[in-house]
């Protein structure tokens, strides 16, 4: 027991810390699945990339975005975006899987872009859900997408305007009279169920075809 009281290994797991790291709380976190780059967005109105090595230390960083009102295209190879969007409102919640992007902004407007033509819009959505967004997830196979408000609801959106009628939206994160915001949305990358976070500290899994929750 005393050499337990007496362990103060301050990184028992050899983290490394990153180079010039956000200045406020990080909002969120992804890898890349193709690259060794960690990309984080954080309270700072930023969004940073490294470039990880195998010893786990990053050796590159890209330059930073503000994402209040804008959206930029990065190629990390170059210093400066390729392409900059203005969007109607601000930016709080977005998805990207190749080909499709949804942007979620402060008015309840979801816009949706072909990012084979990301100069124009694709489509505008109002939000199926009264609150404001809060995360989105798009489809693995890029036919809709999911939202999540604060108001402790997901809805689930397809593209095409003849699979309107499969469009729903269900409730989430709440015990008795209390309601969680929907916080993180996340699909398994093989069986296409998907998962969601809220502000409770639960994660639940669901699965958007058969309209079931799986496990909470």
């Amino acid at each position: 027991m005393s050499n337990f009281l007496t362990n103060t290994n301050p990184n028992p797991n050899k983290s490394f810390e990153v180079n010039q790291p956000p200045t406020d709380s990080v909002s969120s976190l992804c890898f890349s699945p193709k690259a060794n780059f960690l990309v984080a967005t954080s309270w700072d109105n930023q969004v940073r990339c490294w470039e990880v090595a195998r010893n786990g230390v990053n050796v590159a960083t890209v330059p930073k975005a503000s994402i209040s009102m804008i959206t930029r295209y990065w190629d990390t190879r170059q210093s400066n975006p390729v392409h900059t969007q203005q969007l109607p409102e601000r930016c709080y919640a977005m998805t990207v899987r190749h080909p499709l992007m949804v942007v979620g902004t402060a008015d309840r407007n979801l816009i949706v872009y072909n990012l084979q033509n990301p100069q124009v819009e694709f489509k505008r959505i109002v939000s199926p859900l009264k609150y404001q967004t809060r995360c989105l997830a798009a489809f693995p196979d890029q036919q809709g997408f999911l939202v999540g408000s604060i108001e402790g609801r997901v809805g689930v959106h397809h593209l095409d305007d003849s699979q309107q009628g499969k469009n729903f939206t269900f409730k989430c994160h709440r015990e008795g009279n209390e309601i969680y915001s929907v916080n993180s949305l996340n699909f398994h990358p093989v069986h296409h169920t998907f998962a969601t976070a809220g502000s409770d500290g639960a994660f639940n899994f669901w699965d958007k075809d058969s309209k079931q929750r799986l496990k909470a």
